[in-house]
């Protein structure tokens, strides 16, 4: 249940292969979100698909998106880009995705 106690919540299981990179560094491919909520290009949600495909449109899983706190500004684009950083797994916190790429940088 979520804190008001109104809502079941779901919470993600991982796999021995997923929790072995917790903590390591990853590169990944994708797109920046353009969400209302972002905090500017030091906090933002990362799709392995373009906009018109990712999670928040319906039409991809949870597994599809990170969410990322970089360590400089990346500025917005909506082509395919690269990024870097630790990858941290959320097991139990419904407040944030449950992939969290902390100490991003972008990779040219």
């Amino acid at each position: 249940m979520d804190k008001s106690g109104k809502y079941e919540i779901d919470f993600p299981v991982f796999g021995n292969t997923v929790k072995a990179m917790a903590n390591k560094e990853i590169v990944l491919k994708g797109y920046i979100i353009p969400l209302e909520e972002l905090q500017g290009q030091n906090y933002f949600v990362f799709s392995a698909l373009p906009y018109s495909m990712c999670f928040f449109c319906g039409n991809a899983g949870p597994e599809t998106v990170i969410e990322v706190k970089t360590k400089a500004a990346i500025p917005f684009s909506d082509k395919q880009i690269s990024i870097k950083g630790k990858l941290q797994i959320n097991e139990s916190n419904p407040d944030h995705l449950m992939y969290i790429l902390n100490e991003a940088v972008q990779v040219k």
